[in-house]
C-alpha cells in the first residue's frame, strides 16, 4: 500500500484482543469481557469517538463479538459502536473489515446531522416521519440510519435512480440510462425492463470497500463544474478537478478563475446568461468566461474562444459516452435499444451529443430534471437487504438448515418493517 492518505483508523487505534473462531463456526478461544473493556478504556484515552468489533471468522459464528459488543456497552459513554456479524455476515476478512470501519467512521458525524434535522423540522411544526435513502433504492429509518450510516453511502445518485426507473415507466420506456449532470460528476447506471442494476460492493477514495447492497452507478468527474485544462503533452483534458458550487464557474463571478464546463456552455449560447436557473444569480459573466476559456485552453492550443469552448464541450461528451459504453456495450446490454434519461443540472444540455456518440435510441427528460433526485427520495418504498455467508461444499448442503437461516432473515426483515 502506498500514496499521499491518512488511514481511517490510525495504527495505534486498532486494538487486538485474544478470541479464534474457525472458519466451521467453531469457537477455538472464547473471547474475555476485561480484554475488550481494557481496549476500549485505551481507545478512549486515545480520543476514539466510535468504535467497531471485527473478528476473523464473525461470518460464521458471531458469539464472540456479540460478547465484546456487550461488554463494550458497559463502558463507551455513546452509542457509536458495531460489530461485524451485524453489519456484514459475510466471507472476505477485508471487505467486512473495512465496511464495518466505515461505518463507525460515519456514526459521529451522521448521528449528529440526524439529530439537528429532527430538531429543526421538530421545531417547524413537523409531525410525520422522517425516512432516509439507502444506496440500494429503498429508505429507512433514522434509527436505522443512525446505526448503518454505511448503507447511505451513494445514496443520492441512488435516489435519482429511483426516479428515472418510475418516470421511464409511467411514460412506457422500459430501459433507460441514466445520466445525472451535476457540478462535480456524471452518474449513470442502467435500468433494463424497468428494474435498476445492484452492486454488491465499491470501492471510494484510495480503494476503501464498502461491501453493501447499492443501486449500481458509475460515477466520473465530468460535471458542470468540471475544470478544462491542458497538460503538458498539449492536450485539452476536463476534470477531474472541479470547481463545485463554490465558487463554481467561472461565470458565477465568485473568485474561480479557471473555466469550466459550464462557461463553455454559456459561451457557446447553450445556456442563456440573462436568465440563469437556480436563483441563486441574477445573471451570468459570460466575459469573465470567455476570458478565461481564452487564457487557459484557446491560447495554449491555438483556438478562437469559440472554437475552445466547442473542443471542451466535446472533451466531456466523450468522457460521459464513455461511462455510458462502461454499463451498456461492456455489459452485453445494445445501446440502440435503451434511452438516455438526463437529469441534474447540465444532464439535457449534453442528451444530444450522447444519444449521436453512443447510438442511443432516443431521449426521455424529466419534466423537473434538477429535483430529479430529491423526487426519487419521495417514492422510495422501505427496504432492507440481508446477507448471509453458508460456508459448506454443494453436495453435501444441509437444506433444511439453509431453508431455516433463509427464513430467519425473511423474519427479521419483516419485524424491521413492522416497527418503522
Amino acid at each position: 500500500l502506498w500514496g499521499q492518505f491518512e488511514p481511517v483508523v490510525p495504527r495505534n487505534r486498532r486494538i487486538e484482543v485474544a478470541e479464534r473462531t474457525l472458519a466451521d463456526g467453531t469457537i477455538c478461544t472464547a473471547v474475555d469481557a476485561r480484554d475488550v473493556q481494557r481496549a476500549a478504556r485505551e481507545l478512549l484515552d486515545l480520543g476514539a469517538q466510535s468504535v467497531c468489533i471485527a473478528f476473523i471468522n464473525s461470518y460464521a459464528n458471531g458469539e464472540n463479538e456479540q460478547i465484546a459488543l456487550q461488554a463494550l456497552r458497559e463502558v463507551w459513554p455513546n452509542d457509536y459502536i458495531g460489530a461485524s456479524s451485524d453489519i456484514l455476515p459475510e466471507i472476505r476478512e477485508f471487505e467486512r473489515t473495512s465496511t464495518t470501519t466505515l461505518n463507525a467512521y460515519l456514526q459521529p458525524i451522521v448521528a449528529g446531522y440526524l439529530h439537528k434535522l429532527e430538531q429543526a423540522l421538530c421545531d417547524d411544526g413537523f409531525a410525520g416521519q422522517v425516512l432516509i435513502v439507502q444506496s440500494n433504492g429503498g429508505v429507512m429509518t433514522v434509527e436505522r440510519s443512525r446505526q448503518f450510516p454505511i448503507r447511505t453511502a451513494l445514496s443520492g445518485p441512488a435516489a435519482g435512480v429511483i426516479a428515472s426507473a418510475y418516470i421511464a415507466g409511467e411514460a412506457g420506456f422500459a430501459n433507460v440510462i441514466t445520466c445525472d449532470m451535476g457540478g462535480t460528476s456524471f452518474d449513470v447506471s442502467l435500468v433494463a425492463d424497468g428494474q435498476s442494476a445492484l452492486a454488491a460492493q465499491s470501492n471510494i477514495d484510495f480503494g476503501m470497500t464498502v461491501r453493501t447492497p447499492m443501486i449500481e452507478i458509475t460515477t466520473i468527474g465530468a460535471g458542470g463544474g468540471s475544470i478544462a485544462w491542458v497538460d503538458r503533452g498539449g492536450m485539452l483534458q476536463v476534470g477531474p478537478e472541479s470547481a463545485g458550487s463554490d465558487p463554481g464557474p467561472v461565470c458565477y463571478g465568485l473568485g474561480n478563475e479557471r473555466p469550466t464546463v459550464t462557461d463553455a456552455n454559456l459561451v457557446l449560447g447553450r445556456i442563456n446568461a440573462e436568465k440563469p436557473i437556480g436563483g441563486k444569480l441574477d445573471r451570468l459573466d459570460i466575459e469573465a468566461a470567455k476570458a478565461a476559456i481564452k487564457t487557459h485552453v484557446g491560447t495554449p492550443l491555438g483556438l478562437e474562444v469559440m472554437a475552445a469552448s466547442e473542443a471542451i464541450v466535446r472533451v466531456a461528451n466523450s468522457k460521459m459516452a464513455g461511462a455510458i459504453r462502461l454499463v451498456s456495450i461492456e455489459r452485453g446490454h445494445d445501446p440502440k435499444n435503451f434511452s438516455a434519461m438526463p437529469f441534474g443540472g447540465g444532464g439535457a444540455l449534453h442528451a444530444g451529443a450522447l444519444i449521436k456518440e453512443v447510438g442511443l435510441q432516443s431521449a426521455l427528460v424529466p419534466r423537473y430534471p434538477g429535483i430529479n433526485s430529491a423526487l426519487g427520495c419521495t417514492i422510495a418504498d422501505m427496504r432492507h437487504d440481508f446477507v448471509q455467508t453458508v460456508n459448506g461444499v454443494l453436495g453435501k448442503l444441509d437444506v433444511t438448515a439453509l431453508d431455516a437461516q433463509l427464513s430467519q432473515l425473511a423474519i427479521n426483515g419483516l419485524a424491521l418493517l413492522k416497527d418503522a
